[in-house]
């Protein structure tokens, strides 16, 4: 499973970094609900969602930057990340003030 790979580019330097947003990504995701009306039509789909997150944790905006095609995955992404905020703070390590990514969300209905 090769998703989120490339979007962190900015940080390359930081192995550190690079964690905590694939950790923000995988709590965002395992968090999620997939809902029944998709599960039903076979749907899936990857939104891309935009998130400032500052170094105390609290998700400064979060907006969705590609969406999915599919507005019921591309809102519960967005109410998700919001409503699991405020996340870890950076690692003490990073002098980093903020953190402004694009985190994919998948759905998929494969489940391995």
């Amino acid at each position: 499973n090769n998703a989120g790979h490339g979007i962190l580019k900015v940080m390359e330097n930081s192995k550190e970094m690079t964690e905590y947003v694939h950790g923000v990504q995988q709590r965002i995701s395992q968090a999620i609900v997939y809902p029944q009306e998709a599960k039903r039509y076979g749907w899936e789909g990857t939104v891309k969602l935009g998130v400032l997150i500052l170094k105390d944790g609290t998700l400064a905006f979060a907006l969705i930057k590609e969406s999915s095609g599919h507005e019921i995955f591309d809102e519960l992404a967005l109410t998700t990340a919001k409503e699991l905020a405020p996340f870890l703070a950076f690692p003490s390590d990073t002098d980093l003030q903020e953190l402004n990514v694009t985190i994919p969300i998948v759905y998929s209905l494969n489940t391995n």
